[in-house]
């Protein structure tokens, strides 16, 4: 695995610095940060979607000061 370190970070666009931040999912019960859950997504008889029993891993997501392309990363290790 590739060590990242944030400050050296760079747009893969225009190779801008990066600020780092997330993703809200807003839903009735409150606001949580928008999980990546592995495989294809499978319906549930009662809700939209099944995710019982599947590991959500945050999703920390880093904006271009210069252009705002975003680049997304689940566990990035710094």
């Amino acid at each position: 695995m590739i060590k990242m370190n944030p400050e050296d970070l760079q747009c893969t666009i225009c190779k801008g610095g990066l600020t780092e931040g997330y993703l809200l999912d807003r839903t009735k019960g409150g606001y949580f940060v928008t999980p990546w859950i592995a495989g294809k997504p499978e319906k549930h008889w009662f809700y939209n979607l099944d995710v019982e029993d599947k590991e959500l891993e945050p999703v920390i997501a880093y904006k271009c000061v210069e252009c705002g392309h975003l680049e997304l990363f689940v566990n990035p290790i710094v």
